[in-house]
């Protein structure tokens, strides 16, 4: 006698409680864009996604969808206005009527910062600890005794790059008709004097001294581009301050590989460094810091003189450095690099940008020794069509290949070892077609961006395509000549893809 059990749903209770779920996103995804999919599951979900969102960058067209972000997103504590161009006054009143309570803000980039507007965002804001003005057209002392009397919390404060350009003008940087003139001592020392809790600012005047004498209680330090001190002034500043994890001396062209190896006995706390354009630093530098260094995160030697001499045989492992800045070093060879990356074995973000001296031998062994790459900036080497990837290399998110020659081949290489990929810049790649992209859309389920500009080979008519296609695609440069007409800006951001005009 033979009877059939008929097989019931399995019933899964999963009423948890919403600290419980907030743990599982924090565990399973480690970026807030990728919140977006599980925001659509159910409106529990939708509604936990929106208290872990903190950080949100506003740029011109998201600008007419403020207040509603404001509202929906009540947990933020990052904005970063740096990408906006409008009339930041009016911003800022916005942000200090949210009832956020931000830790956070980037306005950099601005033509000119109010006065009213600091004022009224720091009567609501008490809580804010970094504050980033950098590149501000008319960035003035005045600026900074304003912010210096708004933000008395205020921890980290970039106001670097300032123009100073001295005109007059009606609406002018200091709301009142008249020029004060550009960021001085006075500034800085009414900054010190009145932020007891500073422990970051970044500047670009010759104030050495007055920071050594200021005693500010400093963990990071941008000289970034400075002039009018010499490697004993900087010796005397750094001598001084023991534990700083953040260094940027980019620009410091009397800087030597003997300078750099003296200076690395008050790195022991370092955790990022930026050499940028210290152009007579090489390949001796690089061993220093990965070898003295033991908390070294970030490096920075973006045209400096690395290849110019050999590598030494032995090296020492460095597995905390993550991110490698090396572009523009037109001497940097597969020799180096290899054992860059040995050095580096967990490398999460690399830009060998313009190191045209690296051929695929070296690209090879880079995906090969560095399964933890996230982050590959490979733009302007034309001589580069095809690599292999190495099979275990899939957690690569944004590749940069603006200018270089990868092919249609490459891209399905890419494709296929890279499934979780979502930002992909190709502008200017003469060799791809739409053979190559829609190799990428189709196995890349998590693709967000795609820059086709001036890919004068691949088909406009792919645009319609990748939208109906690869749903998560947020925004698509397309090949130039592509004009959407309205009604097919209406489809695409039915769909929630931004296309721009090619």
């Amino acid at each position: 006698m033979t009877s059939e059990v008929k097989q019931q749903p399995l019933a899964i209770d999963v009423d948890l409680p919403e600290e419980c779920w907030e743990l599982i996103f924090y565990l399973l995804l480690d970026h807030h864009r990728h919140f977006e999919s599980l925001s659509l599951v159910s409106k529990h979900f939708l509604v936990i996604t929106n208290q872990l969102r903190t950080t949100l960058t506003v740029s011109d067209q998201t600008t007419p969808f403020l207040p509603r972000l404001l509202r929906r997103f009540q947990h933020l504590r990052n904005l970063d206005f740096c990408g906006f161009h409008g009339d930041l006054e009016s911003i800022l009143c916005l942000i200090a009527k949210s009832k956020l309570d931000l830790e956070a803000l980037n306005i950099s980039n601005q033509k000119n910062l109010h006065l009213n507007g600091l004022h009224i965002l720091g009567s609501n804001m008490k809580n804010l600890k970094s504050l980033y003005c950098s590149k501000v057209s008319f960035l003035q002392d005045i600026h900074l005794f304003v912010i210096a009397a708004s933000f008395p919390r205020l921890e980290e404060l970039d106001i670097s790059y300032p123009e100073h350009k001295n005109i007059f003008s009606s609406t002018g940087s200091n709301d009142s008709g008249t020029f004060s003139g550009p960021v001085t001592d006075l500034g800085v020392s009414e900054l010190s004097s009145r932020l007891n809790n500073l422990i970051k600012i970044d500047l670009s005047d010759e104030l050495l001294i007055s920071i050594v004498e200021a005693c500010l209680p400093l963990n990071k330090l941008i000289l970034a581009r400075c002039h009018g001190f010499t490697f004993a002034g900087l010796l005397l500043l750094l001598s001084k301050y023991h534990s700083l994890s953040l260094i940027s001396i980019e620009g410091m062209n009397f800087l030597t590989d003997q300078n750099i190896n003296e200076l690395s006995k008050f790195f022991s706390k370092l955790t990022s460094i930026n050499l940028g354009l210290c152009s007579k630093l090489t390949n001796s530098t690089f061993f220093t810091l990965t070898r003295n260094c033991p908390l070294l995160n970030e490096i920075n030697m973006e045209r400096t003189n690395l290849g110019k001499e050999e590598c030494p045989t032995k090296f020492v492992v460095n597995p905390q450095v993550k991110s490698l800045n090396l572009a523009q070093n037109g001497k940097l060879s597969n020799e180096s690099i290899k054992k860059f990356v040995a050095i580096c074995p967990n490398l999460q973000v690399l830009n060998l940008s313009s190191c045209r001296g690296i051929t695929e031998e070296g690209f090879e062994e880079i995906f090969k020794r560095c399964s933890e790459i996230r982050h590959l900036e490979i733009n302007y080497f034309s001589a580069i069509t095809d690599f292999e990837i190495d099979s275990e290399v899939s957690k690569l998110e944004k590749l940069s290949a603006k200018g270089s020659g990868l092919n249609d081949e490459a891209l399905a290489m890419v494709g296929k070892r890279s499934c979780r990929l979502s930002i992909l810049d190709l502008a200017g790649c003469l060799n791809v077609t739409e053979k190559g992209v829609k190799e990428v859309v189709k196995n890349c389920r998590g693709l967000r961006e795609i820059n086709l500009k001036w890919c004068d080979n691949v088909n406009i008519d792919i645009v319609a395509w990748m939208v109906i296609t690869r749903p998560s695609l947020r925004k698509i440069i397309p090949p130039c000549g592509f004009v959407p007409t309205e009604s097919q800006m209406k489809l695409f951001l039915s769909h929630g893809c931004c296309v721009c005009e090619g």
